[in-house]
């Protein structure tokens, strides 16, 4: 799951379970593959938005998350991705 709102985000980590945070989507995956570039403006309404939620669930997310986040500033560092 690309999380793309503060609210969607703060409902999957209130909610969801261990297997929903470590769900990646094959796609979400591919994207990071075959992507040539990417130009991403990030930023969020609510800059506390977590602050409620279980710190252990945004952590399995991050862990989760950090094979593609590995594979993003490798190709970064090689000039694959722009």
């Amino acid at each position: 799951m690309d999380i793309s709102s503060d609210d969607f985000a703060e409902i999957l980590y209130r909610y969801g379970s261990t297997d929903q945070l470590q769900y990646i989507p094959r796609v979400t995956r591919q994207l990071y593959v075959d992507v040539q570039a990417s130009l991403q403006i990030i930023s969020t309404q609510n800059t506390k938005y977590l602050s409620t939620v279980d710190p252990e669930k945004v952590a399995i997310r991050s862990k989760a998350s950090s094979e593609i986040n590995r594979r993003i500033l490798a190709r970064d560092t090689e000039g694959t991705l722009k």
